[in-house]
């Protein structure tokens, strides 16, 4: 009987260790649900925000559920801890969600979070509580791009194992608090695009672990300390825009690691680049406008990493060095307005990866062989204007050939229209200004690209838009400005896509088509100082922004109906022959605030009506047959009450002006700021 009590045992105690172990497996291998009050907070916290009624838009939080079977970390943008069930993320960037942060929000009850993302949501300019720094053990904080304002909570300076800061691109004002440079762990700070925000820069000290600085523009102001230099971990440092005086020190040379540099826009004293030689890493520099001087140093060459170059706007003289054109990695390049000379090198062909290049407005000089960039056939934009060089061209077609979506070849001494520009299929915008192109536009160019939006061909001697064209073709032309030629003949009607048409100082005649009564995006008509005769197609009126027709021989009355919707700023009627009164509906444009119609044959009494517009600044009225007093028209309680230029010179005007506008016209005390307002005045005005 002792064997079959043994085995029975045996079986008994194998059972028993089973269970065990499938009980520990299961513990082991079973996922820990979240906790019960986090996920209640994680829900509060949904409740008080509100989500994007977009159909389009996807929420992280459409997936949060307050069933009892919904596992929080399973949820969208939350992660728990796999040990312990808490939860320690939290991304809901770019979520569609607005709401309003509040200090008693149940997000501040996950206690055990690291990393908190809000970034590109809606948060109504609410500020960042300074409850957050309940939030103790973060180590990366998103808010970018999220419309929170206000000041950053002086708080943050004790989040010990903060390595990560992102604020940027908000509302942020008031002072940044300078402690949170001092915190041990971080790494990367960005506050970059809070243009309220000031502050200023510490002592740093070699401890230091930070690795990305950017402040762009706030109002960060102060001089730059020496001790940056000690920030040996820096890889990226953007200064730029920012109210920054004194000058560059020295010791960013010693920042060996960066590879990324902007002082973009900085107020700094007139410096030198000889502390750029030992940033061999870099392959961002940004620094235009930053007061610069001197010749470009070789030594620029040591930066062989180097992809984007803007030295644009500073004071740079001498010739362009040649080794730079060993420098095969640029991609972008912009020398703009600087004063270099010399001649511009047909070494340009080397630097194969060129996508931009920019060498606007200096003093370069000689022969410009068109070929020396048409060859580099990753180039997409070449500005060579207002040089003092001359660009050839010929009709050889490389089949290599750039395809450029911009390019500005201004006052470079052309004598006809490139070419090389029938080929030229994806280009969006064309400037040739300001050359010697006589004849008329080459019908193909209107067709060369689908992409084209904007062309400027102002200054040149054309004499037509194209042979026999009465209507110009393009699919996407947004702006033709061909003013200041030789054209002669009827206008030619622009593409249906137009929204500004600057044809003014020309040799133009016929009336205005009919046709352009058909161009609903246009918004902005320059047809000044031509000989164009007819009446004023009432169509226009209402829905341009910007009306000139002055100078040229337009009859009969000005069109009589514009509606409440009118949405004209500025006026131009002036040196016609524009007989009768004045439109009662003009009152109706609110946004008026030129209106320029002196020297026409109106005949009126003053228009005192017009002092309900609130934004008009100018009102001539010079050379007409306006007569009677200048009294001010019951009801209107502060007539004209932005104007700053008037003239009622040579018309019929009777008794004296009203001492109500006097008192009122307190905007001429102010410089306009803009300065075009003067342009309008062809008399001498009275100080009054």
């Amino acid at each position: 009987m002792a064997a079959p009590s043994s085995l029975l045992f045996s079986l008994f105690f194998y059972i028993l260790c089973s269970a065990c172990v499938n009980t520990i497996v299961n513990a082991v291998t079973s996922p820990i649900l979240c906790h019960e009050d986090e996920k209640s907070f994680l829900l509060n916290f949904k409740k008080s925000l509100t989500l994007s009624s977009d159909s389009s838009s996807y929420s992280k939080t459409a997936s949060w559920k307050a069933d009892n079977s919904s596992d929080c970390c399973s949820w969208d943008g939350v992660e728990c801890d796999k040990d312990t069930g808490f939860v320690i993320s939290l991304d809901l960037s770019n979520s569609s969600i607005s709401g309003t942060l509040h200090s008693n929000s149940t997000l501040f009850g996950l206690v055990h979070l690291r990393d908190l993302n809000l970034a590109d949501n809606d948060f109504k300019n609410s500020s960042i509580p300074p409850q957050i720094s309940y939030l103790s053990r973060l180590s990366s904080i998103n808010l970018s791009h999220s419309s929170i304002s206000g000041q950053i909570p002086f708080e943050l300076s004790g989040s010990l194992d903060l390595t990560s800061l992102d604020l940027s691109s908000n509302f942020l004002n008031g002072t940044f608090p300078v402690a949170i440079f001092d915190l041990p762990s971080l790494t990367v700070l960005n506050v970059s695009y809070n243009q309220n925000l000031a502050g200023y820069l510490p002592v740093f000290n070699q401890t230091s672990s930070l690795r990305a600085l950017e402040l762009d523009s706030t109002k960060f102001s102060g001089t730059i300390p020496a001790s940056i230099g000690n920030l040996q971990s820096l890889t990226k440092l953007r200064l730029g825009r920012c109210r920054f005086s004194g000058s560059i020190p020295a010791s960013i040379g010693n920042l060996t690691e960066l590879t990324f540099l902007s002082f973009t826009n900085a107020r700094f004293e007139a410096g030198k680049l000889s502390w750029l030689d030992k940033l061999t890493k870099l392959n961002s520099l940004y620094l235009m406008y930053t007061n610069l001087y001197g010749e470009i140093p070789s030594s620029l060459a040591n930066l062989t990493k180097l992809t984007t170059l803007h030295l644009q706007m500073n004071h740079f003289t001498g010739e362009i060095p040649f080794q730079l054109f060993n420098m095969t990695e640029l991609i972008n390049l912009s020398l703009f307005d600087n004063q270099l000379t010399g001649s511009i090198s047909s070494s340009f062909s080397q630097l194969i990866n060129l996508d931009n290049l920019n060498l606007k407005k200096n003093n370069f000089s000689g022969i410009v062989e068109a070929d020396v960039f048409l060859s580099l056939e990753k180039l997409t934009f070449l500005s060579l204007s207002q040089n003092n060089i001359s660009l050839l061209t010929n009709h050889l077609i490389n089949s290599t050939l750039s395809h450029f979506t911009g390019l500005e070849l201004d006052s470079c001494n052309l004598k006809e229209i490139p070419y090389f520009l029938k080929f030229q299929d994806k280009l969006e915008t064309l400037s040739l200004t300001g050359n010697s192109i006589h004849g008329q536009v080459p019908a193909w160019l209107w067709n060369a690209s689908d992409s084209l939006v904007e062309i400027y061909l102002f200054r040149n001697f054309l004499t037509g838009m194209g042979q026999n064209l009465s209507v110009l073709p393009g699919t996407s032309l947004r702006v033709i400005d061909i003013k200041d030629n030789m054209l002669k003949g009827n206008l030619p009607v622009p593409p249906t896509t137009i929204m500004a048409y600057y044809v003014a100082n020309n040799k133009l005649t016929g009336e205005i088509p009919s046709k352009m009564c058909g161009l609903r995006s246009l918004k902005i008509l320059h047809l000044f100082n031509n000989n164009m005769t007819g009446p004023i197609p009432s169509c226009l009126g209402n829905s341009l922004s910007v009306f000139n027709v002055g100078g040229n021989n337009f009859s009969g009355m000005i069109p009589q109906s514009y509606s409440e919707k009118c949405d004209l700023r500025v006026m131009d009627l002036s040196q016609n022959r524009l007989e009768g009164q004045l439109p009662r509906s003009l009152s109706n444009c609110r946004m008026l605030r030129i209106l320029d119609l002196g020297d026409n044959k109106l005949e009126d009494t003053f228009p005192s009506w017009l002092g309900t517009l609130p934004q008009l600044q100018v009102l001539i009225l010079h050379a007409n047959r306006f007569w009677g007093a200048t009294a001010s028209s019951p009801g209107i309680g502060s007539p004209f009450p932005m104007l700053q230029i008037i003239d009622v010179s040579q018309n019929s005007f009777s008794g004296d002006l009203p001492l109500e506008y006097i008192k009122n016209w307190s905007a001429m005390k102010f410089l306009p700021s803009d300065m075009e307002l003067y342009a309008y005045t062809r008399t001498p005005i009275p100080v009054i």
